[in-house]
């Protein structure tokens, strides 16, 4: 594998407070109380924007004013964990695309592998990448929105709603995906409505699941966590990292849950998400390696080792 990301850029919503987002849901008192104690307080949450509309807004901010990526694009991927609603007898990625002036692409929806699907996407993409001339480029886009209020809310968690977007290309020396690594092994099958006991199991065994996947995904890139200068993880259950941080004997700073009180889930969108949010603050530099890592419920855990 030999790409990079001459381009990447994220856009969300406006942000909601946690409290009115809780009253519009009508949860019990005991799930208001426990979401609370998370440490979330705000996360961007559509009014009136879709699924296609929020992928739209990332796409027209990343090819602006650059025609020579528009005309390098030979293929598109959009990918999304959620439902993403769309009238009858209407294609969804043709109304994604068309609009933006890319309706000549071969393209391509992803969907399944909840909340690690973006991982599986920057490799399918890549693979695609080795097939065609070395100055052609994929766009790759992971975009999720709640279809409801009460949708946001499971397991103490809140899902918020974004959109990131990137053009991949064999040439680009930034943002280089040096290993990928999808794996697939359920314990609770039906997410939050599996029985209480498989839920139990799944939770029990998680962290070593996630720290299995990244070592897996540093063994494909001749690294150790030694290597990295960070992990960017999915999630805002900060126990979940200690617990992480533990068993790969790495230092907990070097987890970047600092944004998570701002973002709440974003699906499989966030651990790219807050890689950008680090390189604008100047946390992650020029050659740095990072692990995005995102571990669905149930399970599936994506990662994808990047160079920034």
């Amino acid at each position: 594998m030999s790409c990079g990301f001459e381009r990447l850029s994220a856009c969300f919503p406006d942000r909601a407070s946690i409290d009115n987002l809780l009253v519009s849901a009508n949860l019990s008192q005991d799930v208001v109380t426990d979401t609370k104690s998370t440490g979330i307080v705000q996360v961007p949450a559509v009014s009136t924007e879709t699924t296609i509309d929020l992928a739209q807004r990332v796409v027209g901010r990343l090819l602006n004013g650059n025609t020579d990526l528009r005309a390098r694009l030979r293929g598109a991927i959009l990918a999304y964990s959620l439902p993403a609603p769309a009238p009858p007898d209407v294609l969804l990625i043709e109304e994604w695309l068309a609009p933006l002036g890319l309706g000549r692409l071969e393209t391509v929806a992803l969907t399944g592998q909840p909340c690690a699907i973006l991982h599986g996407t920057i490799d399918f993409a890549c693979r695609w990448l080795e097939c065609l001339n070395e100055s052609d480029a994929i766009l790759v886009v992971g975009c999720d929105v709640a279809n409801k209020s009460t949708e946001r809310f499971f397991f103490n968690s809140v899902m918020g709603d974004a959109a990131v977007a990137g053009i991949l290309t064999r040439t680009s020396m930034r943002h280089r995906v040096l290993a990928s690594y999808i794996e697939t092994h359920l314990l609770a099958a039906g997410g939050e409505l599996s029985n209480p006991e498989d839920i139990a199991k799944f939770r029990a065994a998680n962290p070593q699941y996630i720290c299995a996947a990244i070592e897996a995904c540093l063994v494909k890139a001749g690294l150790t966590t030694r290597d990295l200068a960070f992990i960017s993880p999915h999630t805002p259950n900060s126990k979940i990292w200690d617990a992480v941080a533990k068993l790969l004997r790495m230092p907990r700073e070097k987890i970047l849950t600092d944004y998570l009180g701002q973002t709440g889930h974003l699906n499989s969108n966030d651990s790219a998400v807050h890689y950008l949010r680090a390189v604008v603050d100047g946390r992650i530099r020029d050659g740095d390696r990072i692990l995005l890592v995102n571990p669905g419920f149930g399970g599936t855990r994506g990662c994808t080792l990047l160079q920034a």
